[in-house]
């Protein structure tokens, strides 16, 4: 198991934005994740992702709206065959309860705004060797 925490207290030190706050840098960030050993070469994972709210983009003013903050959770099934010992093959659900968040947007020069919504809930499956 292992859990991570971010602090970021990101501010222009100097000229224009001077004490304005980085845009895109969130404040916090925390990461844990867990594995539950099944027998038989297999593991269960299971992940938890926050990141707090941020300016978009080219928001060096920070006055407009914020991107929200968003949690995601993810879930994995491992394997590690006992007769390939340096191979495992991972199956990864992320986002699992299909959640709608945007981790970029910003503003243009001109005024406009975009925005890229994050992938929802998608599937993984990799087979991996280590050396």
């Amino acid at each position: 198991a292992s859990v991570f925490y971010g602090f970021s207290d990101s501010a222009f030190t100097d000229g224009q934005y001077d004490g304005n706050t980085v845009p895109l840098v969130p404040t916090h960030r925390i990461r844990a994740e867990a594995g539950v050993e099944l027998g038989a070469g297999l593991e269960a994972m299971f992940g938890y992702k926050y990141v707090s709210k941020q300016y978009l983009s080219s928001d060096f003013d920070n006055d407009h709206k914020r991107l929200c903050s968003f949690s995601l959770f993810d879930v994995s099934l491992r394997w590690e065959p006992s007769w390939a010992k340096r191979w495992r093959a991972t199956l990864s659900v992320n986002n699992i309860f299909d959640r709608n968040y945007c981790d970029f947007a910003g503003w243009t020069d001109y005024g406009g705004a975009y925005y890229y919504p994050a992938c929802g809930r998608n599937f993984m499956f990799s087979i991996g060797c280590r050396f």
